[in-house]
């Protein structure tokens, strides 16, 4: 759903934070890698980039729904902390934007930093979800 989004904000986040986007995912093991879907397994900070729902109004606009995963240094909370703060900083409030090809009205935080403990490697995870609405251009109608 919406890779064109997806790729798009992975686009925005390598341009304007510490993140690095390279869509084949390989990555140096001092990077924050993004990544669409799923985390990959190495580099150990990464950022996952997932839709999971999307609400359309019946007019063409519609509320995506993203959740933005973020996992840390092992045995470094503070690790993940910051690169969630840095995205949630980009994102929240972000509006009147073209990303991926989409007319974005606004961003929204929805929720998080949620912890979601630590992997088998003892690397932190926090995931924050955002709203990102889209506005559908209107098509022209002739005057009767």
């Amino acid at each position: 759903m919406f890779p064109a989004l997806i790729t798009g904000l992975a686009d925005d986040l390598a341009a304007t934070t510490a993140c690095v986007w390279r869509p084949h995912g390989v990555y140096q093991d001092s990077e924050i890698g993004i990544a669409a879907g799923d985390l990959p397994a190495e580099p150990d900070r990464a950022v996952a980039l997932r839709v999971y729902g999307f609400v359309s109004d019946g007019q063409g606009d519609e509320t995506v729904r993203v959740q933005v995963r973020v996992r840390g240094l092992p045995h470094d909370l503070a690790s993940c902390e910051e690169v969630a703060d840095e995205i949630r900083d980009r994102l929240s409030f972000l509006e009147r934007v073209t990303i991926g090809g989409y007319a974005v009205s606004g961003v929204i935080h929805e929720s998080g930093p949620l912890p979601l403990g630590t992997d088998e490697n003892w690397r932190y995870h926090v995931t924050d979800n955002y709203q990102v609405l889209l506005v559908r251009p209107t098509p022209a109608t002739a005057d009767r």
